[in-house]
């Protein structure tokens, strides 16, 4: 029996990547009818997967070690890449080089690198951001949904800059994403 997979991207129409909690990383296809592992490289729990196009993606460890996989070739060979975080809980890719991710407790930081993971910036402390994604059809742009004060934040410029949007009531658990 598969590990359940924790995140999936769909770097091309009709063909997703996932990563499993064993250090899996599976080619699906279809409907999800069909897997097929790929080898990662590595044992360690993979929590999120985002690609920013057919070839170049990148994969996190979770909270136990820290380190991103990335890919090229569109998920044919992954390769390591070591970070200074104790873990990372979400990661965008918009583009070769420029990765958004929310480290794990206690910082929480958002941080943003514009060299494919050699540097990092602060994009501030926020609130543990529970929701993380692309928005469709707007190029470099991403949404970040808080947890405790549901707070929405969006980005057109991978992660330059947040704007914080008003939401209908403090109380709203849904939101519609531009």
């Amino acid at each position: 029996m598969k590990p359940p997979i924790n995140s999936v991207s769909f770097p091309e129409k009709g063909k997703g990547i996932g990563v499993a909690g064993n250090g899996a990383i599976y080619k699906i296809f279809g409907s999800g009818d069909s897997l097929l592992e790929i080898t990662s490289g590595t044992g360690d729990r993979l929590r999120c997967i985002d690609f920013c196009d057919a070839g170049y993606g990148y994969a996190s460890a979770g909270r136990d070690t820290a380190f991103l996989l990335f890919t090229t070739d569109g998920g044919a060979t992954w390769n390591k890449k070591q970070t200074p975080f104790l873990g990372i809980e979400h990661l965008l890719n918009f583009d070769s080089s420029t990765i958004v991710i929310q480290e794990s407790a206690p910082s929480l930081q958002i941080l943003r690198s514009t060299d494919a993971g050699l540097t990092w910036s602060s994009m501030g402390d926020f609130d543990y951001f529970a929701v993380v994604g692309k928005m469709r059809n707007v190029p470099l742009s991403a949404y970040f949904l808080t947890n405790n004060t549901s707070e929405l934040f969006i980005t057109q410029d991978t992660g330059k800059t947040l704007i914080k949007k008003n939401l209908p009531s403090e109380d709203s658990a849904i939101f519609y994403a531009p």
